[in-house]
């Protein structure tokens, strides 16, 4: 399940318009591809207003505004959102003559597009046609402001100066021309009455270049007031967003936006306005000297912030850089280890836990050498419909067994014939030898039967044994012929002997299966999935074996079969098996903290930047050495699930937020707000894996906001209740929520495990009784880290 973008909308609070907008807003969050919220939504009593909006922002993917009435507010937001790198969505009603005028003075947002609305409907409908939340990279900053913002190499006062020349525009003009000479700052003035407006590219060259800003609105009753005080609004949105120093000044008759009321100083005189600006200019300049920000100084931070914008540690989906992970960077593990020698046919692990790049990782190793074959089984979706219905056919266990393995036999037999003939033809035909030739001549001949991909040959075969199935054979050996005589066994034989020919020069022929978790959600027959899969369990030793038999007719291949199953589906399986003992499986873990940070390490060693530090270095150029006074690295493993993923998400979030606000270092504060954004996709991750278990746990996982993080069982159960559990399945929830590690117990006094499946997660619980019975005090249990920010969890995480 793919995580849907999320955005803020930000509009007038007019009526008309506010209406239109939340009618929009939810109709969209209700298809379910984007996750909008307004400011409206914004809890934002006694707080900032700018911080619970700017929050908003930070946290969003898309930012989405109302344009048309110009209102200062959503200008500054939008100036905002620019800087902060995020994709931006714009719409304007056109209906209204006199704003529509002023929209086209406004020429700051000719390159800006915008979509044209007159209602809830055309809003939905343009999202829709338009779709922001597929190109989140297309954004204005890294197109328009980014590719100039570079260049610089020198820090300047940006003035945006007044549009009339009043009393206070001169002295205060006058004011900052002697500071900027004084200081040896370049001064910029963006004057009204000498230039045309500036385009965005300009003003964001200017505000990223510059040492300090100083913004001067005009009062609302005077000539252009209102498309001044929207462009200076954005200009002075950019500068917050980019974190440079500000300074807003406007008459007493300006009547303040709300969203940055604590950022505008008012004035009544002139001389004030001066005061308020010589009061301001001496913290910036006592600043810059304090941080040596001089000429040198500053083009070496740069330097820096590009070093630290140039570090690439990939992608947290290993099917997105399956070429970097072959070639350049892959921690190895036990269970890759033994994967590699094919020591194990079942791998388990977690979503995230690295099974897609352990299986891209092993047939790159694999196949290199000449002397092997490797088979990749990875379809892209399935029918499972079909499945379930056979499965419903077939009563009988033995009988239903026999089916599924043999469904599987083929499945397996003729991909494993496609590769083997796939290669065979790469080479050049005199070098093909007899044997091969055999084997291309029988898959050409039955390519009805053999060419389709896996997905239709699945197909396929589940419609001929279910006919076969309605044929309604009497006797165990009847059932088992038909379904023979189905899944064409007499010709899978021979399949079978010419693969044995084929193959038998080579060393190791390994088949790798992944992706057979995609049917699997709350709507599917679990049962039936999981009896389906179990078969396949099955079968993989047994197609070693059948390779491994040596007789008159067949030769022995080394054919090993490994199969990546996600550990929750791979424990439902398990529930169905009779001989679970009889199933071998090797588990996925990453709780070695070391281990896991080397996911990263090794990203940094091979990240395409002129840094040659080794991974150490990096760490200490780039990042702040302690995040709350926990040194940072174990600090960033403390807050994530133990999974490669989580920690790739956490790191790369926070290397790009440092980025977006110009840092170059990764600070505390970037790794806080990184940390938010992980904590929704933590939840996120979790409802994905919950997708074959327990109904509704969005509901029960949000009634956990706002909580304590460390709760007792009656404090549990009360959640429980306010999320409609019913009393006889608290306990199955309880233990469902340890198991997916959204809840810790208490095995030692203040100390808390979590659970790394659901094998660890019984010993877990069996501990936490013994403490319970031994102080004879009801169980505690604690909210995992991962989740907290999310939920704005009080308490120390």
């Amino acid at each position: 399940m793919s995580i849907a973008a999320s955005g803020f909308f930000a509009y007038p609070s007019d009526s008309a318009t506010a209406e239109t907008i939340t009618n929009a807003v939810h109709e969209l969050n209700n298809g379910g591809l984007v996750r909008l919220r307004t400011w409206e939504d914004l809890r934002v009593g006694g707080k900032l207003i700018i911080n619970a909006v700017s929050k908003a922002i930070d946290e969003a993917d898309i930012f989405c505004a109302d344009i048309t009435a110009l209102n200062p507010n959503v200008m500054f937001e939008l100036g905002y959102a620019i800087a902060q790198n995020k994709r931006i969505w714009l719409i304007y009603d056109p209906t209204i003559p006199e704003l529509a005028a002023n929209f086209e003075k406004l020429k700051i947002l000719t390159t800006v597009g915008y979509a044209r609305y007159e209602n809830s409907f055309d809003i939905v409908r343009k999202f829709l046609t338009e779709k922001p939340f597929e190109d989140l990279s297309s954004t204005i900053f890294s197109e328009v402001i980014q590719p100039m913002a570079f260049s610089a190499s020198s820090q300047s006062l940006l003035y945006l100066k007044s549009r009339q020349n009043t009393e206070a525009s001169v002295v205060l003009s006058n004011k900052i021309e002697k500071a900027a000479n004084a200081a040896g700052i370049p001064l910029i003035i963006d004057d009204p009455r000498e230039s045309n407006v500036q385009p965005l590219a300009w003003y964001g060259e200017q505000v990223y270049n510059a040492a300090a800003v100083v913004c001067h609105f005009i009062g609302t009753s005077r000539e252009g007031a209102l498309l001044h005080n929207a462009r200076y609004a954005l200009v002075a949105g950019l500068a917050h967003g980019i974190r440079r120093p500000l300074l807003m000044l406007a008459h007493g008759e300006f009547a303040v936006p709300v969203d940055y009321r604590d950022l505008l100083k008012q004035y009544q005189t002139a001389s004030e306005a001066a005061n308020h600006f010589q009061a301001w200019i001496v913290g910036v300049l006592d600043s810059l000297q304090q941080r040596g920000l001089s000429q040198k100084a500053f083009v070496a931070s740069v330097e820096m912030a590009q070093q630290l914008s140039a570090i690439r540690i990939g992608e947290t989906i290993a099917e997105n850089e399956a070429e970097r992970l072959k070639d350049d960077y892959f921690v190895e593990t036990a269970a890759y280890n033994e994967a590699l020698e094919g020591r194990q046919t079942i791998f388990v692990g977690r979503k995230g836990a690295g099974k897609s790049a352990a299986l891209i990782k092993l047939a790159s190793v694999v196949g290199a050498d000449k002397r092997n074959l490797v088979c990749v089984i990875k379809p892209i979706a399935y029918e499972f419909q079909g499945i379930i219905q056979l499965m419903a056919k077939y009563r009988e266990a033995d009988i239903k067994g026999y089916a599924i393995e043999s469904l599987w036999k083929f499945l397996i037999y003729s991909e494993l014939a496609k590769t083997a003939v796939a290669a065979i033809k790469l080479r050049p035909s005199q070098l093909i030898e007899p044997h091969e030739i055999n084997l291309t001549f029988l898959l050409d001949e039955n390519r009805d039967l053999l060419a389709a991909d896996f997905s239709v040959r699945l197909e396929r075969c589940v419609k001929l044994l279910l006919q076969a199935a309605s044929q309604n054979a009497s006797g165990t050996e009847a059932r088992r012929v038909a379904i023979s005589e189905a899944l064409h066994t007499g010709f899978l034989k021979n399949l079978r002997d010419a693969l044995s020919e084929a193959l038998a020069p080579k060393d190791r022929v390994a088949v790798f299966v992944d992706n057979l978790d995609k049917p699997w959600d709350k709507h599917s027959d679990i049962e039936s999935l999981s009896e389906f899969l179990l078969g396949l369990l099955k079968a993989s030793n047994r197609v070693s074996n059948d390779f491994r038999s040596v007789s008159a007719t067949q030769k022995t291949v080394n054919v090993s079969l490994a199969v990546f199953v996600r550990a929750d589906i791979f424990y439902r399986v398990l529930g169905v098996a009779r001989e679970r003992d009889k199933i071998p499986f090797s588990k996925m873990l990453w709780s070695d903290p070391a281990q896991l940070l080397r996911i990263v390490d090794e990203r940094f060693v091979s990240s395409a930047t002129k840094i040659s530090d080794a991974p150490d270095g990096v760490w200490k150029r780039f990042f702040v050495p302690e995040v709350k006074e926990i040194p940072v690295k174990d600090y960033l493993v403390s807050q994530i699930l133990q999974r490669p993923r989580d920690l790739l998400f956490l790191v790369k979030a926070a290397i790009t937020t440092a980025v977006n606000r110009k840092h170059s270092q990764v600070m505390e504060e970037d790794i806080l707000t990184a940390q938010r954004q992980y904590s929704q996709f933590a939840v996120d991750s979790i409802l994905v894996e919950n997708g074959v278990s327990l109904k509704k746990l969005e509901d029960l996982i949000y009634e956990f906001a706002g909580c304590r993080v460390i709760q007792t069982r009656m404090e549990i159960a009360d959640i429980l209740k306010r999320a409609r559990i019913k009393d006889e399945e608290e306990n199955s929830i309880i233990e469902h929520l340890c198991n997916l590690t959204f809840l810790g117990r208490e095995t030692e006094d203040g100390v808390f495990r979590f659970a790394e499946d659901e094998q660890d997660a019984r010993k877990i619980a069996v501990l936490a009784r013994n403490l319970s019975e031994k102080r004879n005090s009801p169980p505690r249990f604690k909210i995992n880290a991962a989740f907290c920010p999310f939920l704005e969890v009080q308490g120390i995480y």
